[in-house]
């Protein structure tokens, strides 16, 4: 159907995007024109600045913790806003070729039904577009004009702490950088929304594209079978295609947004505890984890789609051998149940070893400490080379300790990323399951490992701290 064209269900999205300097015009890319200039200026002037000054405000509070979580929610989220629009500029001709490729005709609806097939799925991607707004269009609402609800409007207050190099708290600076906070914010929210919505809406385009696929091979008549037949693998391979060079183009963009996400989720919640209940603040707070919560579900939901509409098609994916035949099925079910088991004594015993670790050092500290209590008893002649003694014992438990962080630091900081994450997609899969069937419990169970390992080393690292 050559009247048809996949952008027109997204062109709020692209005026969006171009309003902040986001999309040059058509199918072109970045060049040396006034756009080019406009969008430096949107981003510099108005993003990298109120960045600038506000990860600057964090180095000079990062004692005060309730000023440092006050500061880093919202900051953490500024921040992967500015790496999105990176990636999302840098890999620009990725997105424009997309956008063709989309237009071609082996990508276009044949026929009015396969017309009506794809609609659902672009009017829930509307719908989707139209619903997040509003959390995100009420945050910003209450962020710009809590100073004035609250009244400290009066003190002269900013919507956001934030280091300047000028005395922001007197006319007209204060009005000047109230109002440039409020436009960074605006924009920067802007450009992380339609930018989110438009990987979504490439994910709704491959679950299209496989509901075409599908439809054509249903479809396939006697007459010019085996030519439809080539049409629609020729297809296929367009549609792998078009999903890697999606993946590419998103992929660091999802990894950010996952691992800030679950950070800024928590941070915000402990600033929650500390701001007034029913305040201005603690409702934008409020609408800030809805919108955040929100962020991270449409990828979970919009990815979860093109997998399910993957696994619809008569030839899900290529494989060395059948594994649904005997004896290949045996061999493989054994080799996974093998290979799991294997990697979870290893890993369990690998987590054990490291707070071992952790339980020596604290037991370290307990016989230093019994040697120091005991000083008191000791002759004189004998004080002296035990007090040199304990030292020497001391600093020797700072270098054991020292060491032990240089061999489980990074497998420390993985393990907290990688659980998050775990947590959050575990969570996700529970609302897919049958409730009360072997996989929810096996989800279930799953998620409850996955949290025992994460206390192990908050609890036994609290330990050493203690001790």
């Amino acid at each position: 159907m050559k009247n048809f064209d996949w952008k027109f269900s997204i062109r709020i999205n692209i005026l969006m995007l171009r309003l902040v300097g986001l999309w040059p015009e058509g199918d072109e890319i970045y060049k040396l024109n006034f756009y080019t200039l406009y969008s430096v200026i949107s981003i510099v002037v108005f993003t990298t600045a109120h960045n600038f000054f506000q990860t600057v405000h964090i180095f000079m509070v990062y004692s005060d913790l309730e000023a440092l979580a006050a500061a880093i929610f919202v900051t953490l989220t500024d921040l992967l806003a500015q790496m999105k629009i990176f990636y999302f500029t840098h890999n620009m001709s990725i997105l424009k070729g997309l956008m063709i490729k989309l237009n071609c005709e082996m990508f276009l609806p044949k026929r009015e039904s396969q017309r009506m097939l794809v609609r659902p799925s672009l009017s829930f991607w509307k719908m989707t577009y139209t619903m997040f707004w509003m959390p995100v269009g009420t945050t910003l609402f209450l962020w710009a004009i809590f100073p004035v609800l609250d009244g400290s409007v009066k003190q002269h207050r900013l919507p956001f702490a934030a280091w300047y190099p000028y005395d922001a708290k007197i006319s007209p600076f204060y009005e000047i950088t109230y109002f440039h906070q409020v436009i960074s914010i605006l924009l920067m929210a802007t450009a992380n929304l339609n930018m989110d919505m438009l990987i979504a809406a490439l994910m709704v385009y491959i679950g299209a594209q496989c509901d075409l696929l599908c439809d054509d091979l249903r479809n396939l008549q006697e007459v010019n079978f085996n030519s439809a037949l080539l049409d629609s693998i020729e297809h296929h391979k367009n549609i792998v295609i078009f999903a890697q060079s999606c993946n590419t183009f998103f992929e660091m963009i999802v990894l950010g947004q996952f691992f800030t996400s679950s950070v800024s989720i928590a941070v915000a919640m402990f600033q929650l505890t500390l701001v007034a209940p029913l305040s201005s603040e603690c409702y934008s707070l409020l609408f800030y984890v809805g919108s955040i919560t929100v962020q991270i579900f449409l990828y979970c939901w919009f990815g979860n789609e093109v997998e399910i509409k993957q696994h619809h098609l008569p030839f899900a994916a290529w494989y060395p051998f059948d594994e649904q035949m005997s004896p290949l099925f045996e061999i493989t079910y054994i080799h996974q149940v093998l290979s799991s088991w294997v990697l979870a004594i290893t890993t369990l015993n690998m987590d054990m070893l490291i707070v071992a670790l952790m339980v020596y050092t604290g037991a370290q500290c307990d016989i230093l400490c019994d040697d120091l209590r005991n000083l008191r008893d000791s002759e004189k002649s004998c004080f002296n080379v035990k007090l040199v003694h304990s030292i020497v014992h001391h600093n020797r438990i700072v270098n054991f300790a020292e060491n032990c962080n240089k061999f489980f630091n990074l497998l420390v900081l993985a393990q907290f990323f990688v659980s998050a994450v775990s947590i959050a997609v575990a969570m996700f899969k529970l609302t897919l399951v049958e409730p009360f069937s072997s996989e929810c419990y096996s989800t279930l169970f799953y998620v409850g490992t996955i949290t025992m390992e994460i206390f192990l080393y908050c609890w036994f690292g609290n330990e050493v701290e203690i001790k």
